[in-house]
């Protein structure tokens, strides 16, 4: 009888050990995105210029904390890529609904030659900043890209507090981006 009562008591401590340590369910990821780990914290000395009313002023991206960002990185000429993650980061930002207030959307040039003026009229909610060749070659260090791609081949998740988070292939659908950017909303107190 002694043996019984042991065996019925020690039965569920038995069988969490073996569901923990032999039959393990497969851990499968919620997100769509790339997660960056560790996530790589905006550098200082990135220096970002913005072009208002005709007059250029510097824009560290450290002083848009306290947002979530969602950026952009590519050439000025904005070719058929690039205006398609434009188009994304919109359309994902108005997906958020109410909760759309907390997050920017940011495209930095990363070269000299102007945005077209279609595309600035098409993306009006959207910052365009401009990179000059120190910040260009930090980007490069800082943005991180996939095998045989490049930084500009992605659309990249700030958040609130300043940390590059996770990295959205182009491969994706905005759908899937969306939820993402949903469920970091939902859970997130920042921003």
């Amino acid at each position: 009888m002694l043996i019984w009562i042991a065996l019925i008591c020690a039965a569920p401590v038995i069988a969490a050990c073996l569901a923990y340590y032999v039959f393990k369910p497969a851990r499968r990821a919620v997100n769509s995105g790339i997660l960056i780990e560790p996530q790589r914290p905006v550098p200082p000395d990135l220096r970002l210029w913005e072009a208002k009313d005709g007059k250029i002023e510097e824009v560290p991206l450290s002083a848009l904390r306290g947002k979530w960002l969602m950026l952009s990185a590519d050439a000025g000429a904005c070719a058929q890529d690039c205006v398609k993650k434009l188009y994304f980061m919109r359309q994902i930002r108005a997906a958020q609904g109410k909760e759309r207030a907390r997050v920017l959307t940011i495209w930095i040039r990363a070269d000299h030659a102007p945005a077209p003026p279609v595309v600035q009229q098409a993306y009006r909610g959207t910052r365009f900043l401009i990179a000059d060749a120190s910040a260009r070659a930090l980007l490069v260090r800082w943005l991180p890209a996939q095998i045989d791609q490049t930084y500009a081949d992605a659309i990249y998740l700030i958040d609130p507090k300043g940390h590059l988070m996770m990295r959205f292939s182009m491969e994706l659908t905005p759908n899937r981006m969306q939820k993402d950017v949903a469920r970091l909303l939902k859970w997130s107190g920042s921003g």
